[in-house]
Parts: structure tokens; sequence; C-alpha cells
């Protein structure tokens, strides 16, 4: 199970980020998403739970403001129309926002989770090794065997005339990877 940081400490990690990161946290959860970054999932579970806990109590304002209009000269029957419309307008406005920030509690709750396997090294089909999409890279030597690697595509040619055409077969990354950029020479 993700670590959702309890109350306090989610008020201190929420107020430590930036004012775009808030922002976003904040957009996320009232459109029922999922965070663009995902270090910040645990943070937007605490928020979709906090606006969650708001909602579900939210439509028992309805009735109060039914109830204030007795006190000015409206009668008996005008104070049961105004709290009946807005019972029923808050009632429907407490389950819209209810249940997006319910999808977005839920999304954010698998997106934290799935970088904690990740950081524990699980994968939803370990079993069965790496599936096609998925490219496992070693900066030691032999690391990757068996293995493939994202290639450079393009042949370029070197200040000595050596061509630097890539040895071995030439794969594209899958979608969502960066594709692979040599980062040049080594200054000498």
């Amino acid at each position: 199970m993700a670590k959702i940081p309890d109350k306090p400490e989610h008020q201190r990690q929420f107020a430590g980020l930036e004012v775009g990161d808030r922002r976003a946290i904040i957009r996320s959860v009232n459109r029922g998403k999922a965070v663009d970054q995902r270090k910040l999932a645990p943070l937007a579970v605490g928020v979709a739970r906090r606006q969650r806990k708001f909602w579900r109590v939210a439509w028992l304002l309805g009735p109060l403001v039914g109830l204030t209009s007795l006190f000015g000269d409206a009668d008996l029957a005008v104070a049961l129309l105004n709290s009946g419309i807005a019972t029923a307008a808050l009632g429907l406005m407490s389950w819209f926002w209810y249940s997006r920030a319910r999808r977005a509690e839920r999304l954010n709750l698998e997106l934290a989770q799935s970088r904690r396997d990740r950081e524990r090294g699980h994968t939803a089909d370990a079993d069965d090794g790496p599936s096609a999409g998925q490219r496992f890279r070693s900066h030691l030597p032999g690391g990757g065997a068996g293995k493939e690697q994202p290639r450079a595509s393009s042949a370029g040619t070197e200040p000595g005339g050596s061509s630097r055409a890539p040895k071995g077969p030439v794969t594209t990354p899958p979608p969502g990877q960066r594709p692979y950029k040599p980062r040049g020479r080594k200054r000498r």
C-alpha cells in the first residue's frame, strides 16, 4: 500500500510545494484526474480525501438556506420551497464534486502505488520477464545481455573521418521513453 502522509505531515509537505505544484494538484483533483508528476500523487490523494469529506456533508447547507428565509417576512411555504431548491442544487453539486474527488483519489492512489512497486523492483508481469514494451539498460559492461537496448538511428561522421554507425540492431524506443542521444566525445 502506498504511504499517504497523515494530516499534519500532509499540510507541511503541501505548504512546502511551489505554487505551480499546488495548483496542479488542486486542478487534477477538481478534474478527477491523476497528477502529471508521480511524486505529487500521495499529496493529491490527501487533497482528494479532504474534498470528499467536505462534499459528503455539503448538501446539508440546503436546509439551512431555507431556514434563513424564515427570519425575513417570508411564510413557511416559501421557506420550504427555498429549502427544497437549495437542497436539490447543493445535493447535485455535492454528488458531482464528490464523484470527481473519489475518481482522483483512486487514480492518484494507483499512481502512488505503482511508484512504490517500481521502487521495490516489482512489475505486474514479473513472472513473465520483461514485456515487449519494456527495455532495460545497464551502465555496466555486459549488464544488458540478452535484452534489446535502443541505439542511435543516425550514422554521423566524426571530425577524424571515422563513421560512428551504431552496432547491432536499431530499435525504436517504446512510447513515452526518450530516444537515445549520444553525449558526444570526451574532451582530453
